[in-house]
């Protein structure tokens, strides 16, 4: 198992920390998990100051905990995210798969202390076709002006998911009246976020 002398740098040079980390995973390259500097990273020193030791800490337990999944061939990225406060500090790792594709995981701090956390991925937190395209429907009614008067086309949904960020798309076609009583005739594009039904539409008039 290869151990990792954590090296901070401060304001008043560099200081040597009793902390290790040990990722005991081949999964893991050497320079990936390398600590931050105050040189390069200047304003995550000024945002967590003291806890940079903590910081690294939970940074090298998430590269290990998304290296455990078993499609994850080699970890490629474990950083800090930019959610994180000074109090509640996030990460988010990506691993390559066989098939050449990536997958996302993010960690709070809570999930990297409890070792019983279930792993799941932001591709498998995504939405389904069917949860895509219902919770678009609601935001087509919650926007329209009458809505009493839409027509939603199921049988044109159409629905992408992008595994790595377990983001996904539902495109819904439908109709719905004006002020004048005219039917017009619309296309919609939902966007969520993993887990999240509270996505964002975008509506355009189409001539067919």
């Amino acid at each position: 198992m290869k151990k990792y002398l954590l090296l901070l740098f401060f304001a008043f040079g560099a200081t040597s920390l009793d902390v290790v980390a040990e990722p005991s995973n081949s999964k893991i390259p050497d320079w990936l998990i390398e600590p931050y500097t105050k040189k390069g990273w200047p304003s995550t020193f000024a945002k967590f100051k003291d806890r940079m030791p903590e910081l690294q800490k939970y940074r090298v337990l998430a590269a290990e905990k998304a290296a455990s999944d078993s499609a994850c061939t080699e970890v490629v990225a474990a950083e800090i995210s930019g959610q994180s406060t000074y109090s509640n500090m996030q990460f988010f790792v990506d691993c390559s798969t066989a098939t050449g594709s990536y997958k996302r995981f993010r960690f709070s701090e809570s999930d990297l202390d409890n070792p019983s956390t279930p792993l799941v991925s932001e591709g498998d937190k995504a939405l389904s076709r069917t949860e895509a395209i219902t919770y678009c429907a609601k935001l087509i009614e919650n926007n329209a002006n009458y809505p009493s008067t839409v027509e939603i086309n199921y049988f044109g949904a159409d629905y992408r998911k992008f595994e790595t960020l377990g983001n996904t798309k539902a495109y819904l076609n439908f109709k719905a009246k004006n002020a004048f009583g005219l039917e017009l005739k619309y296309k919609a594009i939902c966007t969520f976020g993993p887990s999240n039904p509270n996505g964002e539409i975008v509506i355009r008039e189409r001539t067919n």
